[in-house]
């Protein structure tokens, strides 16, 4: 989940209003590239700014047991 300051001024933006999508990740090394320009909010259809994002969430929903995952390497260019 992405979110930028030009979104609602709640603690975590809704939905509605920030950037939101599911990735598969395989055991071992994933490569994972993010264009920019498809920074879009999932129910506004607003591009995010990129210059003015302050939250970068990454989080797993429900999983079926505990798992550890390793991030290494996260640019924003």
């Amino acid at each position: 989940m992405g979110q930028d300051r030009e979104g609602p001024k709640e603690n975590i933006a809704s939905h509605r209003d920030r950037y939101n999508k599911s990735f598969i990740l395989k055991p071992g090394f994933n490569n994972m590239n993010i264009p920019l320009d498809s920074l879009i909010t999932l129910g506004t259809q607003r591009i995010l700014d990129v210059k003015n994002i302050y939250r970068f969430l990454i989080f797993m929903s429900h999983p079926p047991k505990k798992f550890v995952l390793y991030l290494d390497y996260i640019r924003l260019i």
